[in-house]
């Protein structure tokens, strides 16, 4: 059986499951429940039974970033 190799500032999500001889590159997010049958390259976002590259990683940043800004603008007009 061959080994996993995850690169640095990876994120996998609860209930994945990583098959044998799969890489994953670095800066990777891998939604929760995934079944990672095949390599992730670096920089990626993937989700899925298998699990498949749906987006980068910088968009999945930025987009996560403006929705924190939009909820502490809501927070702050509740006040």
């Amino acid at each position: 059986i061959g080994g996993v190799k995850i690169g640095n500032d990876v994120f996998v999500g609860a209930g994945t499951i990583i098959l044998p001889n799969v890489e994953i590159g670095d800066r990777v997010v891998i939604g929760a429940g995934s079944i990672v049958s095949r390599s992730i390259p670096s920089n990626s976002v993937a989700v899925g039974n298998p699990a498949r590259v749906v987006g980068s990683y910088e968009d999945y940043v930025a987009k996560r970033k403006k929705q924190m800004e939009e909820c502490l603008v809501m927070m702050s007009l509740t006040r």
